[in-house]
């Protein structure tokens, strides 16, 4: 019975049902480390804009069940009305939510991470009591935009407070070391060992190229119009959020990513990863997942990206990108393939859970 057990808090900007990042992992994590999980999800964290309240409240009556993430045992999944983190009436809708949630589950853990820096979060950790906290900070929240102006005052409040701070991204640890010195642990995307394929396409050309994920703002889409106009066969598994004017294979969203890179490892030659604008801070949390594919995944550049140029093809624009497609040489990407499997070797579930208990073991010793 979970009784016993320690009692972990998690504040999410994302939601379960999403698309598995490191927010479910870690929480699945901990429940294997002995604790009872509340999984606080969909937190807003962007400035407010009608256009977004609208949308926000048309998710909550339209959410897609089908698309529900297993739950394991003492992971408890809990919704609030949240709004945008802005003053006034907004943090005052926040604050009575918090309440409710707080009603619900408690005020009492013995472990609290929290993914956003906005006043939404900090009002919740300010009634609430727990013996450890920790930031994990997956976003250079100041440079990325679209936040209350105030995000950096919360950040640097929240990084004085935390008792530790986690990271993904290299720029984002070089970041944070930089303010927080030794507090700060990089932990990279992980992935569970049986999503490795072993399997090894005959590739002699590329002629296929999919994407894994939501199609919206921040992804390159005139670029995939080009290859598609290029002779390029795309393929989606996922879901779009923005216009397209050109043929997609749309294979839809898959929750299970054993099935989903079956099908993609079925379906297409290459893989692409076509970011656009300031993605520095950022470090796809699908990176292991499409490493782990056994096929070549292409990359723009960003700082992270050019960190694992070693696995992967980074290119500049779609002129070099249609380069490196065209010119693809099989023995090239076998070297990157053995490469990047034991980089996914040194980043599994595995590794996470011994790090993490590695961590809270330390802190609990040293109180």
């Amino acid at each position: 019975m979970s009784f016993n057990k320690k009692r972990a808090l998690i504040l999410s900007g994302i939601k379960w049902n999403d698309t598995l990042q490191r927010h479910q992992s870690i929480a699945v994590t901990l429940t294997e480390l002995g604790y009872v999980v509340y999984f606080v999800e969909g937190i807003i964290s962007s400035s407010f804009s009608v256009k977004k309240l609208f949308n926000h409240f048309k998710c909550l009556k339209t959410d897609n069940k089908e698309l529900k993430n297993d739950v394991p045992q003492d992971i408890n999944i809990i919704s609030a009305k949240y709004v945008n983190p802005n003053s006034g009436i907004f943090r005052a809708i926040n604050c009575r939510e918090t309440n409710k949630v707080i009603d619900r589950i408690g005020e009492t853990f013995d472990l609290v991470i929290n993914y956003l820096p906005i006043y939404t979060t900090y009002d919740f950790l300010n009634k609430i009591k727990y013996e450890m906290l920790i930031y994990d900070c997956v976003r250079d929240f100041q440079n990325w935009g679209g936040y209350p102006k105030d995000i950096q005052k919360i950040e640097s409040w929240l990084g004085e407070k935390a008792d530790y701070i986690f990271t993904d991204s290299y720029y984002l640890t070089n970041k944070m070391i930089g303010k927080w010195g030794d507090k700060v642990f990089q932990i990279l995307p992980t992935i569970d060992n049986s999503l490795c394929n072993e399997q090894q396409k005959d590739l002699s050309e590329i002629r296929d190229i999919g994407y894994v994920g939501t199609l919206g703002k921040h992804i390159d889409v005139c670029l995939l119009k080009k290859l598609v106009n290029r002779g390029y066969r795309f393929h989606l598994f996922g879901r779009v959020e923005i216009p397209l004017d050109f043929e997609v294979a749309n294979h839809g969203y898959y929750s299970d990513l054993k099935m989903l890179f079956a099908q993609v490892f079925q379906s297409v030659d290459a893989i692409i990863i076509p970011y656009k604008g300031n993605m520095d801070g950022v470090i796809p949390a699908k990176t292991m997942q499409c490493l782990a594919s056994g096929l070549p995944v292409f990359i723009s550049e960003f700082y992270d990206s050019r960190r694992l140029e070693q696995y992967m093809y980074v290119y500049k624009n779609d002129i070099d990108l249609m380069g490196k497609i065209a010119n693809f040489n099989k023995e090239d990407f076998l070297a990157k393939r053995s490469r990047a499997i034991g980089f996914i070797q040194e980043n599994t579930t595995g590794k996470l859970m011994d790090r993490l208990g590695e961590i809270l073991n330390e802190h609990q010793s040293s109180v």
